[in-house]
This record gives C-alpha cells, structure tokens and sequence, in this order.
C-alpha cells in the first residue's frame, strides 16, 4: 500500500507501536508482544514463551529468522526485512481432531487480509500454503507446544497452547531468491507493484484471525470450511499426497468437518 505524501514511511520494517495502533482486536497481539531483528525460528521462541505460562494472544514477531521452517522440517527462506515471521500462541478450546481446522482458518485470515490491504487475490493449497499468480507467496506452521513438567500443575486450568507460523514474502532482492525457488515465488511488493505497510498487514492478520478463531472456540466450523472451500487451488484437482508409508492419488472433491482433505481414488472409493 502506498503512502500518501507527507505521511512517514513506515514501510520499511516493521514497527512494534505502530502495529499496535492498528490493532481493532480484544486479545490478539495486546499484550507481551516480542519483536526480534534476528532469531532463530519465531514458532521456536513462542513455544518456549508458552511453556512458561504466557497467556493467549501473545505474538513473536522477527525481523529475520536464521532457522525458519515450514512443514516437514522444510527450510523457510527469511531474510532481512523482506517478509513477514511471526507466531500467535493460543489456547483453543478444541478437540485434538479438531486442531487442523486451526491452518485452513489461518490461511482464510490471511488471504483476507491480503486482499483488503493489497487488494489481491491469494489462493490457498490444502493444508497451509498461500498461492498468488501460480506461485507461493506464504505457508502456515500450526505446532502443539510442549508442556514442561514446572507448569504442570496449571494443565487444568489453562489449555494446552498451540502455536500459529506464519510466514509471508513481502520484498525481496531477486539476488536473494534462491535459484530453485526463483520460479515458485511471489512477494507482495512485486505482486502490487508497490511498497506495503507491513504494520498495516500484521494488524489486519490480527483483526481477522480474533474473528474466526472466536467462530471456531465457539463450534462455528462452517464458516472456515467454506470460506477456505472458496478460495481453493486444491479442490476439483488431481492430487498426490503422502501419509506414512501410503501415497494416495486422486481428485480432491471436498473438506472434512475437521479440515481433512477428502479424495476420490482412481478406483472411484473415496478416502480421507
């Protein structure tokens, strides 16, 4: 998003206090937020601020991550300033089945978000990637955070915490883009042909995820399920998938009430 003249550029990096002032939300992002120029992975600092008893709500933000990751122990690509990392810690009311549903409603809230400080389109590919111009402009790490034995007696009363990655490319040096990745990538300045706030991006991510994740704690699952189900690159198309020692080939037909993907098989059986 472009700054009108006479307005300071924040643009540039990301602003603790002047991501707080865009902030509409309840929980989210309003309290004990860290913001590091350099750490090793945010989803790895928020499961340790977690294990310490932090409440709901909490964000770890990065300037640069040094050992960002995606599913699958995949490397994430993080350089300097040239996307967004964070972690959202919740402790959500849901069933283990149920903890899925926590990436497909990820990745709603940020295609959202996108779209309204952007204005662009962004597709989403079961489970956790964000798709724009055919190429990948982000992905989502849900993890479940430990719980040491020192906080083990508040278990009962506090529910176990769950930790949101979120990793979005923002602006990148094509010299940074490794070469291959060079024609899987996107990022939102080149996507928009213009600089962005990121302050203002974070804080609508934030907006929206308060929303759906009140939806959810509360048994409203339709919403994210169609939501996701309208902006999907993955359903009605031919897909492999892999679980354990199985490869599964087929059509992507539907989604699950727990967010699984439902295929039909070449054989015309359906499996989940």
């Amino acid at each position: 998003m472009l700054k009108p003249p006479g307005e300071p550029d924040c643009t540039n990096g990301f602003n603790l206090e002047l991501f707080e002032s865009a902030l509409t939300t309840y929980v989210i992002g309003r309290v004990g937020n860290h913001l590091f120029d350099e750490i090793d992975s945010t989803n790895t600092r928020a499961s340790q601020i977690a294990s310490s008893g932090a409440p709901e709500g909490v964000l770890v933000l990065a300037r640069q991550q040094t050992a960002g990751r995606g599913r699958q122990g995949r490397t994430w690509v993080s350089p300097p300033d040239a996307g967004i990392y964070m972690s959202i810690l919740l402790r959500p009311p849901l069933s283990r089945n149920e903890l899925p549903l926590l990436s497909l409603m990820t990745g709603v809230v940020c295609a959202e978000a996108v779209h309204r400080v952007c204005n662009l389109e962004v597709g989403l590919k079961w489970v956790n990637d964000l798709v724009l111009n055919g190429r990948k402009l982000g992905g989502i790490l849900v993890e479940m955070s430990a719980t040491p034995a020192a906080v083990q007696d508040h278990r009962d009363t506090q529910p176990a915490a769950v930790i949101i990655g979120i990793g979005l490319n923002v602006r990148f040096a094509q010299s940074d883009v490794p070469i291959e990745l060079a024609e899987k990538m996107e990022w939102l300045d080149r996507a928009c042909n213009c600089r962005i706030d990121v302050n203002l991006l974070v804080a609508e991510i934030c907006n929206c995820l308060e929303s759906y994740y009140l939806d959810l704690c509360h048994g409203l699952k339709g919403p994210v399920i169609e939501h996701w189900k309208r902006r999907s690159v993955t359903l009605n198309k031919d897909v492999r998938t892999e679980g354990g020692q199985q490869v599964i080939r087929g059509r992507a037909i539907g989604i699950g009430p727990t967010g699984a993907l439902i295929i039909r098989q070449e054989d015309g059986t359906e499996i989940t």
